[in-house]
């Protein structure tokens, strides 16, 4: 069976690694209710490095192939902390604007 390493993100939303294939896999269970216009990402932060990986999912879920993000699936390998922010829409995911809302350990 492959390896899958998991975090559960307060009930609000489950964020999957599983190894063969390499595949990111975030499901909405509970998400927190956002204003009109803005949208719920996922960060993931090692050392000094924050990186950007998805905006999150308001039902149903999302599936990201690592192999496509070989510098995000390295990362993943060590420990670090997934985190969420509250951002505009439009904010995009190359740079974390917002403190975090919800934190969990990853590793």
């Amino acid at each position: 069976a492959p390896q899958v390493t998991s975090i559960n993100l307060d009930n609000q939303w489950l964020v999957q690694v599983s190894e063969g294939p390499n595949l990111l896999t975030i499901a909405a269970q509970n998400p927190m209710s956002v204003p009109a216009g803005k949208v719920c990402n996922l960060w993931f932060k090692t050392g000094d490095t924050v990186v950007g990986i998805a905006q999150m999912p308001v039902e149903g879920n999302i599936v990201l192939d690592l192999k496509n993000n070989p510098q995000l699936n390295a990362l993943l390998n060590q420990p670090g902390t997934m985190m969420i922010t509250v951002d505009d829409a439009d904010a995009g995911l190359e740079v974390m604007k917002n403190q975090s809302v919800l934190n969990g350990q990853w590793l």
